[in-house]
């Protein structure tokens, strides 16, 4: 009744637009189809509004500013994009250049973690490494626009990284960013759900071109469906820790209709890597974030439910485990035609060894493994030129050293993430934060291989400065208790 209570203005809303939205079918020639999906929209919104309401209001102005940039870091340019000769602008790109300002004027204030109150110095250094060696490979790469273009998609994410580092000085910072990931997922899943049933797409996204008969593919605001898959697998655990550490009945259930309808929409999507990712990141989850009592309850309470179901759905359920065995099976063995997806994908690794071994191990260069792939692959791709698998990409565009590297923070962050997850306590606020980023940095590996390319979609970049803010927020405020 709270809930209802704190926000009955904005519910009335929703029931006035309701309203009007069936005046408007009766009254002006409007498909009822059309009035649905716009309704249900609204609906997302006005919840990702009611949810982050509490927070914006106690904000100063530059702090609701950052807000809105991670924000729209998550939907990039599929809202509000406007084509300007060779580039386009959308919120993110007008906000990034602001932003620097705004972070600039608040360093030199001391508002924000300077360089010396920094524990992750090492961690961010490596990463202007890697951007001072993309910057150098424009020397040897052979295509220089697709080069200066993943430079730039390299300096945002990397931006990003630092912008949130610098910026998640306060628990509340950390919670709020915790809270717009949530926003974020509700409104793009209740876009993929729009796209499936009512086969309505935003025009960034392929299948709007695409044969009709695909329109039931979900893509939500990605350009395919695999990206809008990796994000779906990450973001399942901040909607699982939300169940295990609210209280609220009202957020437990809303987070169960979340993971179900994330489930559904990851079967659509049919991408094996992000499916078999959600396998894992839930088996860590037992194994390693459960109590002894709770692996008891969990395995007595699934046992009995698995077989009453088996019983009552066993052809469902025999159907179901077959599809598992296929799909692990597709990830481990080709066909040999070089046809499928799996062969495909073969030829595209086999390729980019190719590139690295002619490279001398130092890569092709920022942006050319499409450019080498196009040109001279010797393995047939089906036309496909991009790698489709993130760890490979930093592999054959940046060399052994940068690859190498990247591999060292991933392993430290997700070491750091378990040791500091450890060390909370079931009761702090935090628990809820350190769950969520350590399953979702467990499922990376395996949800990064889905997508065609990494570099540029910010959600990944917004995980990992979340990651690495956070474990500089606990470390930096354990030292000063310590002291």
């Amino acid at each position: 009744m709270s809930f209802i209570r704190e926000n009955k203005n904005y519910l009335v809303l929703l029931l006035v637009m309701l309203g009007l939205g069936i005046f408007m079918i009766d009254q002006l020639d409007v498909s009822i189809k059309i009035m649905t999906v716009g309704v249900m929209f609204y609906t997302f919104f006005l919840l990702g509004i009611i949810s982050i309401k509490p927070l914006m209001i106690q904000n100063k102005w530059w702090e609701n500013i950052f807000y809105i940039f991670i924000l729209s870091a998550f939907f990039g340019p599929a809202l509000l994009n406007y084509n300007i000769g060779p580039f386009s602008l959308f919120p993110f790109r007008i906000l990034f250049p602001l932003i620097v300002l705004i972070m600039l004027y608040l360093y030199f204030k001391d508002l924000v973690f300077t360089w010396n109150q920094l524990y992750t110095k090492k961690v961010l250094l490596l990463f202007v490494f890697w951007l001072t060696y993309a910057l150098t490979s424009l020397i040897w790469v052979k295509s220089l626009s697709q080069g200066v273009m993943d430079l730039i998609f390299l300096l945002m994410g990397i931006g990003i990284i630092v912008f949130m580092v610098s910026f998640a000085n306060k628990q509340k910072k950390i919670n709020t960013i915790y809270s717009i990931w949530m926003v974020s997922f509700l409104l793009i899943l209740g876009m993929g759900v729009i796209n499936h049933f009512f086969h309505i797409h935003l025009p960034i996204s392929r299948i709007s071109t695409a044969n009709p008969i695909y329109s039931y593919i979900p893509t939500s605001v990605f350009v395919n469906e695999n990206d809008f898959a990796s994000f779906i697998s990450l973001s399942i655990f901040f909607v699982l820790s939300a169940i295990l550490y609210y209280r609220s009945k009202f957020i437990k259930f809303i987070g169960l209709m979340l993971i179900l309808i994330s489930i559904y929409m990851l079967d659509i999507t049919s991408s094996r890597a992000n499916i078999l990712a959600v396998f894992i990141g839930l088996g860590f989850w037992f194994v390693f974030l459960t109590e002894t009592k709770s692996k008891i309850k969990l395995i007595f309470w699934g046992a009995l439910g698995s077989g009453i179901t088996s019983l009552l759905f066993f052809e469902k359920v025999n159907a179901i485990f077959n599809a598992i065995y296929q799909l692990v099976l597709s990830l481990i063995v080709t066909s040999g035609s070089d046809e499928t997806s799996t062969d495909i994908r073969l030829n595209l690794l086999k390729n980019s060894f190719i590139f690295l071994e002619n490279t001398l191990g130092f890569g092709v260069g920022t942006g050319n493994s499409e450019f080498f792939m196009k040109n001279y692959g010797v393995y047939p791709t089906g036309n496909i030129v991009n790698v489709h698998n993130w760890w490979v990409e930093i592999l054959v565009n940046y060399g052994v050293v940068i690859f190498t590297l990247y591999c060292l923070i991933y392993l430290y962050l997700v070491k750091e993430l378990f040791i500091i997850n450890k060390d909370i306590s079931e009761q702090s606020q935090l628990k809820l934060v350190s769950v969520s980023l350590l399953l979702a940095m467990v499922v990376f590996p395996l949800s990064s291989v889905s997508p065609s390319s990494q570099i540029a979609l910010n959600y990944f970049w917004v995980l990992y400065g979340f990651v690495i803010a956070f474990i500089n927020y606990y470390r930096v405020n354990n030292q000063e208790e310590l002291k």
